[in-house]
């Protein structure tokens, strides 16, 4: 079966023979000449034109050069019928612009190719499900290996894509960037950081061509909780393998076929990370597990970050260089990431841990004085209606009844559950076993009957709520 799929895959690859950046195709030489002055020679557009091409010769079942052989009318009917092969919107679109492109460089424009209807949301064939952080943090605990932990928790809460991920070094940062070259992994972990910083720079797309997307450079920093599990997997490894290599990847591949020594050098495979990621979820339990990939624990942290309390709470700016981001408009040119170490600083002030859900509170009525309707408005009270005995009906879902801790007087009466009317209730309706019947604290007013205290103006919950019918 292996066999079969590889020289399936060799076939495929023969009806372009893209070497580097040549090809034994003119036409298809042409293309990539053109992607070399015109792309800045990035090796991921390089993979994702050539596959374009690849895939439509490989459905003609012609090669490069006998394409530019068939009479204009068929080419674009052919076109047609391959974008509408089981392609959704968006890969279509990507496709019909890389043929477009294609016929462009060799002298045939203005090609009538059809444009797929794409939505902005909701038009993906490919279902995705995006765990809660509550989730996430049992993905890292539920991971397995050491190796497989820090993977799971680096993508969630640092939010580095697939490719970055699987192109960091231990000791090393290439790259033509002064600021960066000092912070390496290793060194980082050397002097004891609790959040240490992950560079992510254009030159580790020599490692991984789709490393650093757009060739914007940047850096995140892990939590201490991340920090700490990457400690571990570092001491685990060099317990088994002894010294890591500065040039030796963070995390090499487990390809079995290859040496111990050769698999160091050599990155894991973004299947093998979306392996990862995919048993993570399964065994944390969520149901969805088989649609949690790497993207969708990006997403963890972008949500992270922008569900942070108000007083640590991340500037735009800020939230989207540590994505990676471009940043809009002129934020770009004003924008300044060399402060790193005031960078850290706001980073590691950030909660990534659960936020425990409050017990709901009920809701409190009581009767005021007109005196103290000041402070109960302050504490989080709100106003309802004016009784015709002068007291103040006023309700709020968190009762501060500290507030008078240290006043001899009790401006307000609580209106409390009746425990003799509330076991009259649950006999008389078993369908109502939760209501609650309320009744004042302070003496009935034999000049008002109750039901004539009640404001007309209330609203049907409050005007229960004095009834005791709530």
């Amino acid at each position: 079966m292996m066999t079969r799929q590889k020289n399936k895959k060799r076939m495929a690859t023969d009806y372009v023979r893209v070497r580097g950046w040549e090809s034994d195709y003119e036409s298809m030489g042409k293309l990539l000449r053109h992607l070399m002055i015109k792309f800045s020679k990035s090796e991921q557009t390089k993979i994702s034109y050539s596959g374009g091409v690849n895939r439509f010769c490989n459905w003609m079942k012609k090669n490069s050069d006998e394409l530019l052989l068939i009479d204009r009318q068929e080419l674009e009917e052919k076109i047609e019928k391959f974008l509408c092969s089981n392609y959704t919107g968006k890969t279509a679109n990507d496709n019909m612009y890389i043929l477009k492109k294609f016929f462009d460089v060799n002298r045939i424009k203005d090609l009538e190719l059809p444009y797929f209807y794409q939505p902005s949301r909701g038009g993906r064939k490919r279902k995705e499900y995006i765990p809660t952080l509550e989730e996430a943090w049992k993905m890292v605990d539920c991971a397995g290996t050491l190796k497989a932990k820090a993977i799971v928790a680096i993508l969630a809460f640092t939010g580095l894509r697939n490719g970055t991920l699987r192109a960091l070094k231990y000791g090393v940062v290439k790259t033509k960037e002064l600021e960066f070259m000092c912070h390496t992994i290793k060194d980082e972990l050397g002097q004891k950081k609790d959040n240490i910083a992950l560079m992510v720079y254009p030159e580790m797309k020599d490692f991984v061509p789709a490393a650093c997307k757009d060739n914007i450079p940047y850096y995140v920093f892990t939590p201490s909780k991340v920090t700490q599990i990457l400690k571990d997997y570092i001491n685990d490894r060099k317990s088994r393998n002894g010294r890591i290599a500065d040039d030796e990847f963070l995390f090499p591949s487990d390809y079995r076929r290859l040496s111990p020594s050769q698999r160091r050098f050599k990155p894991l495979c973004s299947k093998e990370i979306e392996n990862i990621v995919r048993e993570a979820a399964r065994r944390a339990g969520i149901k969805q597990w088989e649609y949690v990939r790497p993207h969708g624990l990006r997403k963890v942290f972008k949500r992270t970050m922008i569900n942070q309390d108000p007083s640590v709470h991340l500037d735009t700016e800020h939230q989207e260089f540590f994505m990676g981001h471009i940043l809009g408009g002129s934020m770009e040119h004003y924008y300044d990431p060399s402060k790193l170490n005031e960078m850290r600083d706001k980073f590691s002030r950030m909660n990534f841990e659960p936020i425990k859900g409050k017990s709901k509170s009920k809701e409190k009525c009581i009767l005021a004085d007109q005196a103290d309707v000041p402070r109960l408005i302050e504490a989080g009270f709100k106003f309802i209606q004016e009784l015709a005995n002068g007291k103040i009906v006023m309700t709020s879902t968190d009762y501060h009844s500290t507030m008078f801790e240290n006043e001899d007087k009790q401006p307000a009466t609580t209106i409390k559950p009746d425990d003799s009317a509330l076991q009259n209730n649950n006999k008389n309706s078993g369908e109502c076993k939760e209501k609650i019947i309320y009744q004042s604290q302070e003496p009935a007013n034999d000049e008002h009957n109750e039901s004539n205290n009640v404001p007309q103006s209330c609203d049907k919950k409050h005007r229960q709520y004095w009834l005791g019918e709530f």
